[in-house]
């Protein structure tokens, strides 16, 4: 169901001659595709040369404020990690798919003329590789699935992959009521959802003699607790925040989330603690 059935929708109709009101199911098939967002994955951890390539390339030279350099920095790592990905990281299911297969090959080698040290060795190597594609496979839609518990050492792929197949299922937006119009097109939903969250932000909106900050965030502090909470924190009060964040939960609006600032903090840490400081100086 699924697999066949992109969305579902059941609205009620009028009632007439009955005391109950009918209901209409909608399943629809259409697939439809939007773009995708960048999200640094775990499984890019596991290959040798994604370290080299962030170290390489966080050197680059950017000239500004801090939180600009960090920003910067963190834009142009985003391209080379899409571009690697894309053309050395491979797809991660033809990589699980190529390993099984040469692991078949090597085995049928020695059903057919025996063993030999030379293919046990092969085939030990070949049993490593494919573990190790399994194990990018399984983080891959891990992250896709966003389901923070985890069973070690079980390869949980088609879980997560159903999990990942339902959640896009039930976050789909199909229609959207504005006054008395039915919105159905995808388009002019996304529409319409931004230039109504542009209206509601808008300065003429926001800067009224209400404020909607004032509206939606009472005072529950008092001065001096204002003043220990905006007081410059020291560079290990900032490690432990970001060691305090949980890796597997959703990243940043930029794509990098807790695993990656910890994972690679030894290489970024000089910057994003130059943003920290800067934002508390100028707040």
């Amino acid at each position: 169901m699924i697999d066949s059935c992109s969305s579902l929708s059941c609205m009620t109709l009028l009632k007439h001659q009955s005391y109950h009101f009918p209901l209409l199911f909608e399943f629809k098939t259409d697939q439809l595709k939007f773009a995708s967002s960048f999200k640094f994955q775990s499984m890019w951890t596991q290959h040798t040369g994604c370290k080299e390539l962030i170290e390489n390339s966080w050197k680059e030279n950017v000239v500004g404020c801090p939180m600009h350099i960090l920003s910067t920095k963190l834009k142009i790592l985003k391209a080379k990690l899409k571009l690697w990905n894309k053309e050395v990281f491979e797809n991660v299911n033809d990589y699980v798919e190529n390993a099984e297969t040469q692991l078949k090959n090597i085995q049928h080698q020695i059903q057919t003329t025996g063993h030999t040290n030379s293919l046990q060795n092969l085939e030990k190597a070949a049993h490593a590789h494919l573990e190790d594609a399994l194990k990018k496979q399984n983080l891959f839609w891990k992250d896709k699935a966003r389901v923070n518990w985890h069973i070690n050492g079980d390869i949980n792929t088609k879980y997560f992959h159903r999990v990942t197949k339902i959640k896009n299922k039930t976050k789909l937006i199909s229609h959207i009521r504005n006054n008395n119009e039915m919105i159905t097109d995808p388009d002019l939903i996304a529409e319409h959802i931004v230039n109504y969250y542009k209206w509601l932000f808008s300065t003429n909106t926001v800067l009224q003699d209400s404020l909607l900050v004032d509206e939606v965030i009472p005072g529950l502090i008092d001065e001096p607790i204002n003043t220990l909470l905006t007081k410059i924190p020291t560079a290990e009060e900032i490690k432990h925040a970001v060691f305090d964040m949980n890796k597997d939960g959703a990243p940043d609006p930029d794509g990098f989330g807790g695993l990656f600032y910890q994972k690679y903090w030894e290489v970024i840490k000089k910057d994003v603690i130059n943003a920290v400081l800067e934002f508390f100086a100028t707040g």
